[in-house]
């Protein structure tokens, strides 16, 4: 089963929980998240599907709520 993001893209289930991990890691990478393959498994991919658009929209607003600080880092 596949799920279609907000974007058109179209996901398979190893690829979206590969994904889903690493915005969990971007967002706080002071605490690595592992996330189970078993239990992973048993979420259906409309689930999946949500989590990582949520995911996803918190991961940009984290640029856009440090945009300032990323522009001073280019006048260095």
């Amino acid at each position: 089963m596949q799920y279609i993001d907000s974007n058109g893209v179209v996901w398979e289930r190893e690829e979206i929980l590969e994904e889903i991990e690493s915005l969990l890691n971007r967002i706080d990478d002071k605490h690595p998240s592992i996330l189970s393959k078993e239990m992973m498994r048993e979420v259906d991919m409309k689930t999946l599907g949500s989590i990582y658009e949520g995911l996803f929209q918190k991961s940009g607003k984290e640029i856009i709520n440090n945009q300032e600080w990323l522009f001073g880092l280019v006048d260095n």
